[in-house]
């Protein structure tokens, strides 16, 4: 019975696996704190030299490498220095948010970064502008302190455009408005979309981070200061226009001595789940605690009635998603954070751990970095099932429960499927949401799907690697006399066919024209099939004492020989001896008359002896022998 091997695996493209998301691989933090995402759980790095008591931000290119850092008031480089011109940034080591950085649409080398004030102090917001092509590649500000807006709240986020290259950044007044500004290959709008929504109590508005759920749909955030009227909200985002609308109070507290404050918030990868995080209250009544909701429950009460409250033992602070897939927040413990492993699965299945990362000997400050959402948004997870050389590929998530919900990533209109295999021709592409394709045979392709959506298209590399063939050599002569009889001995695999007829490993050939033949052979082990080609060259043999020979004008002995041979020519030319490849091994201009030619160098074996004296060829073989 034939056994095929079926090569199974899964692609489960979390946010590490998309295109643009190492932009996130590296954080730097806090005092000194730094952690690469290139492993999991990540690394501790060392060398940062950020120190805040709050929010701050970091940037790394599309192989994940680190391009800069900053908390507002200084950039740092990849080299832990500050970067030329890096000093005077008009934010604030005391900002919930202190700081975002989005590169330019269209641009290679530039990026944005903005900085905002603490509130109730100067609570303004700015960018400046950083020139990666600048220093010999560690860039330099080029730009610094451009004024934005004014009367802010500690707010800061920011995510992509609906039409998938622009960006949204937004902030909060000290009243009722979220301010939008727009990011595009112009630069940035310094004229924001406002959204009036109205916000009881503006000091419990000031502390507390703001977050976009990863497909830029959502905004939710912690209304916390110490404050009555403490909470946390969630709203609707159009990320074509900007508009927030459609407030939803998830929990509120009262007074300040009722339930801590709320201070981090996030957004589960899939966008289905809303986290946030209340710290103790002043007089250390309650506990803290994380609280999850379910943004697919369906209506908005059934949303708020979702609530899920963990317990923590200690306190956690900003929150944010990373690109492994979980949740991360500096918590009370000192030197470590505390972890969501599970962040789309609900209630206790979340799996909330305190303490669970250490990040000596860096220290925890109350944020954490700072990055665009759409960055560490979740896409669909594929399969891919091989069968010798047809790959057929699946979704696990194109059709979703959630289909409904708006928060959740899974708004996909269309699929289109690229195989890497362009000699296939239009078998290459499909747009099949589940397609099957057939490869050339072993190696390592990349197909690439496409998915389209209302304001989404997100393109995903698919590695797939054919090896269940078997790799066939056949060894033998390739370039011989007519009518010569020769051996061919095939192997790689344990069945053959030769030229469509049934064999063993070996064949007898006895060629009368150059000619191509093909063995082709079965692995018992996958069940895979492959052939090899391969050119017999079937030549005039003269002059060599070859039988029926009447060609006398070159004469080569002694044939077999040894050492040396003779040849005699009845006119000057020049010879080469060819290996049974056909490779040639010596070459030697020869005159009229008896010539010595040195073949101690030839191995033992069969060569043929080609000569050329301008108007017409001759091919011999020679023997070699001890």
């Amino acid at each position: 019975m034939t056994k095929n091997l079926l090569l199974i695996f899964s692609l489960s493209l979390l946010p590490f696996f998309s295109q643009a998301q190492k932009q996130t691989q590296k954080w730097f933090f806090a005092n000194k704190a730094g952690l690469d995402f290139v492993t999991s759980p990540p690394t501790v790095l060392t060398g940062a030299q950020i120190m805040t008591n709050e929010g701050s931000a970091t940037v790394s290119d599309a192989e994940g490498n680190l391009l800069f850092y900053t908390e507002g008031v200084k950039i740092w480089n990849k080299n832990h220095t500050v970067m030329v011109n890096g000093t005077g940034l008009k934010g604030d080591l005391s900002t919930t948010q202190s700081a975002l950085i989005i590169k330019k649409p269209g641009s290679t080398n530039i990026y944005f970064v903005f900085s905002l004030q603490a509130g109730l102090a100067n609570d303004s917001l700015f960018y400046s502008i950083v020139d990666m092509n600048l220093d010999n590649g560690n860039g330099a500000v080029t730009v610094k302190n451009v004024f934005m807006s004014e009367y802010l709240s500690e707010k800061l986020a920011g995510t992509i455009h609906c039409n998938g290259i622009d960006y949204w950044v937004m902030t909060h007044n000290r009243g009722t408005e979220f301010r939008s500004f727009l990011v595009n290959n112009a630069g940035v709008n310094l004229t924001p979309v406002i959204s009036n929504i109205p916000t009881p109590n503006f000091l419990s508005l000031l502390v507390g981070w703001m977050k976009f759920s990863p497909n830029g749909k959502k905004v939710g955030w912690a209304r916390g200061n110490g404050q009555p009227g403490t909470s946390f909200e969630l709203f609707d985002f159009d990320n074509s226009t900007g508009i927030v609308s459609g407030a939803l109070q998830l929990a509120a507290f009262t007074t300040p001595s009722s339930p801590g404050g709320p201070y981090g918030c996030e957004f589960s990868p899939d966008g289905t789940k809303f986290y946030g995080a209340r710290v103790f209250n002043n007089s250390n009544i309650v506990p803290p605690v994380i609280y999850q909701w379910n943004l697919c429950a369906g209506s908005n009460p059934a949303i708020v009635a979702s609530q899920f409250t963990i317990s923590s033992p200690g306190e956690n602070y900003g929150m944010q998603l990373a690109m492994d897939g979980k949740i991360y927040m500096n918590c009370e413990a000192g030197y470590s954070m505390s972890v969501i492993n599970n962040p789309n699965a609900p209630g206790a299945a979340c799996n909330f751990v305190y303490g669970a990362l250490s990040i000596a000997p860096g220290a925890i400050a109350l944020g954490t970095p700072n990055f665009p959402s759409n960055y560490l948004k979740q896409l669909p997870t594929f399969t891919s099932t091989i069968n010798c050389s047809q790959a057929s590929f699946s979704s696990l998530s194109l059709v979703d429960p959630n289909a409904g919900c708006s928060a959740a990533n899974n708004s996909i209109t269309g699929v289109n499927w690229n195989f890497g295999d362009p000699a296939s021709g239009n078998n290459n592409t499909s747009t099949l949401a589940n397609p099957t394709h057939l490869y050339p045979g072993n190696g390592t392709y990349t197909a690439s799907i496409v998915l389209s959506g209302i304001c989404t298209s997100d393109t995903i590399k698919i590695p797939v690697t054919i090896s269940g063939h078997p790799v066939l050599s056949v060894a033998g002569s390739f370039t011989v006399c007519k009518g010569d009889n020769n051996i061919y001995t095939a192997s790689g695999a344990n069945s053959y066919t030769w030229s469509n007829s049934p064999g063993t490993n070996t064949i007898a050939i006895t060629p009368t024209t150059t000619s191509v033949y093909t063995v082709s052979g079965t692995s018992s082990l996958t069940g895979c099939s492959s052939v090899k080609s391969f050119t017999i060259v079937a030549a005039n043999c003269v002059g060599l004492n070859t039988p029926g020979n009447e060609d006398n004008s070159m004469r080569i002995y002694p044939n077999p020989g040894n050492t040396e041979i003779n040849i005699e020519t009845n006119k000057d030319c020049r010879i080469t001896i060819l290996n049974q490849l056909g490779n040639p091994v010596l070459e030697q201009r020869i005159q009229i008359g008896k010539n010595l030619v040195d073949i101690s160098q030839l191995s033992n074996g069969i060569y043929f002896i080609k000569s050329s004296d301008g108007t017409k060829e001759r091919i011999g073989k020679l023997v070699k022998i001890n």
